[in-house]
């Protein structure tokens, strides 16, 4: 089994639960030995997508928390994260004080949602048109080339509703090459094993890990990263085993103790 979880959230981010030192106890009742603390990136102003993350003026807070609870639990390495909504507009400036005015030692890259050409946002997971799977490639081209980020959470999400094409693999190859080119690991993540199934093209299966994205992946021999994605305390070790057998399957490396010693550089 994996030592550590990389990929945590709590009860700042408004759709989970627990605090900072819950998820530190029960990361050391199931025996692991680092706990990246990962919550949502806010932006300044609250204006998007506040169900799901805290106030831009709590990010300072949050991170005294999660120093707390680190101080409080000495023999577990805990460090201060983002999950980091990438928004190109905001500049490289806006991610890079992340890790200098707020002290982030791990910064994962993600989007959930397009911002098309007229200015509105889309959810990734809804039904998709060419127009938005095209989006969602340029977009996971952008965080990867960016080098602002440790790794690129759940790749496969934005796949969920969509089903297999020609031109769907093509853009698949394209992200996968770029992890390739980059180095950049990619990760395998273990909330969507426990979210229930759903059905594409006549086939039951998770939401996420994709199928035919990890089986593309181990041609490329790309590193991954395996989390929980915790969004319960009781779940901060949950999955690891079977993501850790997905990376096996299809022939990948997980990388998950180099990512902590980035982290531990940073510390």
């Amino acid at each position: 089994m994996v030592s550590g979880n990389y990929h945590t959230h709590h009860q700042w981010c408004r759709h989970a639960s627990g605090s900072a030192e819950d998820y530190c106890a029960a990361a050391e009742a199931a025996g692991l030995q680092i706990l990246a603390m990962t919550d949502h990136l806010p932006f300044p102003g609250n204006q998007l997508w506040m169900s799901s993350r805290m106030d831009w003026e709590q990010l300072e807070d949050y991170m005294a928390e999660v120093d707390a609870a680190a101080a409080a639990h000495p023999a577990l390495r805990v460090y201060r994260g983002l999950e980091c909504e990438y928004r190109p507009e905001l500049g490289r400036g806006f991610y890079e004080d992340l890790r200098g005015k707020y002290r982030a030692q791990l910064l994962i890259g993600s989007y959930h949602f397009l911002r098309m050409d007229n200015g509105e946002y889309f959810h990734v997971v809804k039904p998709e048109t060419v127009a938005h799977f095209r989006k969602s490639v340029k977009l996971t081209l952008e965080v990867i080339h960016s080098g602002l980020f440790d790794f690129l959470a759940h790749p496969d999400l934005f796949l969920l509703a969509t089903p297999w094409s020609r031109e769907v693999e093509n853009g698949c190859r394209e992200i996968l090459q770029a992890l390739k080119d980059t180095g950049m690991p990619a990760e395998i993540n273990g909330y969507g094993m426990r979210k229930p199934l759903v059905e594409v093209a006549g086939e039951r299966r998770y939401q996420y890990p994709r199928r035919e994205f990890w089986e593309l992946a181990g041609e490329y021999g790309i590193d991954c990263v395996v989390n929980s994605d915790a969004h319960r305390p009781e779940d901060v070790a949950a999955s690891l085993t079977e993501c850790e057998a997905w990376a096996n399957r299809y022939h990948l490396h997980v990388v998950n103790d180099a990512v902590g010693a980035l982290c531990a550089e940073r510390a």
